[in-house]
């Protein structure tokens, strides 16, 4: 058991760790932000806790599974460990870039810029793929009455978000974000093709 507590250690609380320390390293000031006159807040902080309580249940799901649970992983299972290495790396990447101009409300700063290097490059709102890449990752390690749950209440809050999100720019940023929005994709575009 000592080793299968190693593997758990190594394989999936050191990149949550990494992820982090990438958080502390690249956003300034952990405290709640204080919102000045000129903000512009269109989505406040309480959808928070669906993400997070379905990230522990699984994260104590995985735990179970890969501590307690003498079988070997199964190749599905591998590639939920995958799925969540890259939301991780994906998250990292994006902290790194989107810097000080994080929130993690949907507020549009005073001095709001159009991030487009890194990630952003490509992709809009990289920070909840990478959530629901992790969350979705873990539920393969979890029993289906607690994955299926997890990952729908997810997904539907990125998708959520995420056309709030795109909304919001549109409507602070003008043809700065519509010039981003063309040349960007998002998980929201595979379903709804780009409808605002």
């Amino acid at each position: 058991m000592t080793i299968r507590i190693i593997y758990f250690i190594l394989g999936i609380l050191v990149p949550y760790f990494a992820e982090q320390y990438a958080y502390s390293r690249f956003i300034s000031g952990r405290e709640k932000p204080e919102i000045k006159e000129s903000e512009t807040v269109a989505q406040g902080y309480g959808w928070r806790l669906i993400w997070d309580a379905s990230y522990f249940l699984l994260f104590i799901s995985t735990g179970y599974r890969i501590i307690l649970v003498m079988n070997m992983l199964s190749a599905f299972e591998w590639l939920g460990y995958f799925c969540f290495l890259l939301g991780v790396l994906l998250r990292i990447l994006s902290l790194k870039e989107i810097g000080r101009f994080y929130d993690p409300g949907i507020v549009i700063k005073v001095d709001h810029q159009m991030v487009n290097t890194g990630p952003y490059r490509t992709l809009r709102h990289p920070l909840h793929l990478g959530t629901v890449l992790q969350i979705g990752g873990l539920a393969f390690f979890a029993p289906l009455w607690l994955a299926l749950p997890a990952v729908f209440a997810s997904l539907w809050l990125c998708l959520y978000l995420n056309r709030t999100e795109d909304q919001t720019h549109a409507q602070q940023l003008g043809a700065g974000f519509d010039t981003y929005y063309s040349k960007t994709w998002d998980i929201i575009d595979l379903i709804f093709w780009k409808v605002r």
